[in-house]
């Protein structure tokens, strides 16, 4: 009863094989937890994008019509002051907390990757065209590496958990400003009032928590 979970996954390539993965990951995610006994979240955080990544995958085999069956998923669990997060693909946890904001996820794309080994620069990053090319996905095989990551929470941090669709379109401190907002369902309003505002090319999924 201490636990909640959020989980945002975003179906590859617009495609129809995508949307069913996405809605079958979140499922999948959403039954696990309904199963599972409370203990140990970041084993159970990693077996929910482990056990969703098998369905898709499975029904990807068995569905050849349904080009293209991948997904990207993040789930976080968030118990008292801790938080633990498995995450798959380019969707993004931010954290704002004091007025800083963070990005506590790492992207899985091609740009990313290039990035890390300093093949090519901050700025080149978000306009590279593989910004949106992931280097792992849920459902493209039957064996998955699933980042984890563990953070601390403190009272009054605020939290955003959202497809690429929402943060390639704006800037990190444009997301600190609409979190700072006292009520989050504004904090959401504003969001997407800036990505529509900015042409909104692609759908976006967000999720928006505070802890007290």
């Amino acid at each position: 009863e201490n636990c909640h979970l959020f989980a945002v996954a975003d179906g590859l390539g617009g495609h129809r094989g995508g949307s069913i993965a996405s809605e079958m990951a979140i499922d999948t995610i959403k039954n696990e937890f309904e199963k599972w006994n409370g203990k140990g979240k970041e084993k159970f955080a990693v077996k929910a994008i482990n056990s969703a990544n098998m369905e898709v995958f499975n029904t990807s085999q068995s569905h050849p019509e349904l080009f293209n069956m991948q997904t990207t998923a993040t789930a976080v669990v968030l118990e008292k002051d801790s938080l633990a997060i498995a995450h798959v693909g380019d969707c993004r946890l931010y954290r704002v907390r004091n007025g800083r904001v963070a990005v506590l996820t790492k992207d899985h794309s091609q740009a990313a990757e290039l990035l890390r080994l300093h093949l090519i620069s901050e700025n080149d990053a978000p306009q590279h065209p593989g910004r949106h090319q992931l280097t792992r996905s849920v459902g493209s095989s039957p064996f998955l590496r699933v980042d984890l990551v563990k953070e601390k929470t403190n009272h009054g941090d605020t939290f955003v958990l959202a497809s690429d669709g929402l943060w390639s379109e704006l800037d990190p401190l444009d997301i600190r400003d609409a979190l700072l907002d006292d009520n989050i369902e504004k904090s959401l309003e504003q969001l997407v009032a800036m990505v529509l505002k900015a042409g909104a090319p692609d759908n976006l999924t967000a999720v928006i928590f505070r802890v007290r």
